[in-house]
């Protein structure tokens, strides 16, 4: 049902067809898919687990006293943590289904079109394009509460990270190059919005401790 509403014509630029060139492409895309919900699902259990098991033991407990580091506790700081992460992940998978991922979609097809190339994009080629754009985005957009936990948690000071503003800002740019196609304008819409979102929780920190 999914991959059948990816491949709907009114969602594909103009002259743009998709081919299956495989007897099993469509069958192993779908595991493919089936395999990354499932994967997320572990892993969200799992840290759910650790955060909530593997902080009560005692070794633990001492190492993170060693480190000075406070850790948010179960309560209203948390629930709006937890908010505050599926908002910004709902926001980042909006910004990139109704803005990068049409923008590109027609950059990338005017470019071919216009060298005299004929645009059949093969299904799983075309599905793994927007899974990707759609996960940069979602991660991609954490940067602001990433920040502000660690500026808050004592992980680090506002003045540690503005020092390593240039390895961040390099972060974001290796997280566009790994989750978009290889070309400067993708590159430049995954990692600017990263990068603007870090420089605003930076901002808002300093506002609001004076």
């Amino acid at each position: 049902e999914f991959i059948g509403w990816l491949g709907d014509e009114e969602r594909l630029p103009d002259g743009v067809e998709i081919i299956v060139i495989s007897p099993v492409e469509f069958l192993f895309l779908q595991l493919r898919i089936a395999g990354y919900v499932g994967l997320t699902l572990v892993s969200l259990m799992v840290v759910g687990q650790v955060a909530l098991h593997g902080l009560r033991h005692e070794a633990v407990r001492q190492r993170i006293q060693e480190l000075e580091v406070s850790l948010p506790k179960p309560g209203p700081r948390l629930l709006l943590a937890l908010g505050a992460s599926l908002a910004l992940m709902v926001a980042g998978l909006l910004y990139a289904w109704y803005g990068l991922i049409p923008l590109l979609l027609d950059y990338l097809t005017t470019d071919a079109q216009q060298a005299g190339l004929s645009t059949e994009w093969r299904l799983s080629n075309y599905a793994g394009f927007i899974v990707n754009l759609l996960s940069a985005s979602a991660i991609g957009f954490q940067a602001p509460l990433l920040t502000t936990l660690v500026l808050r948690a004592g992980v680090a000071s506002h003045q540690q990270l503005a020092s390593s503003r240039r390895i961040i800002w390099f972060g974001a740019f290796v997280l566009g190059a790994f989750m978009s196609p290889p070309d400067p304008l993708s590159l430049f819409l995954v990692a600017l919005p990263v990068i603007f979102l870090f420089e605003a929780a930076m901002m808002w920190d300093r506002l609001t401790r004076r």
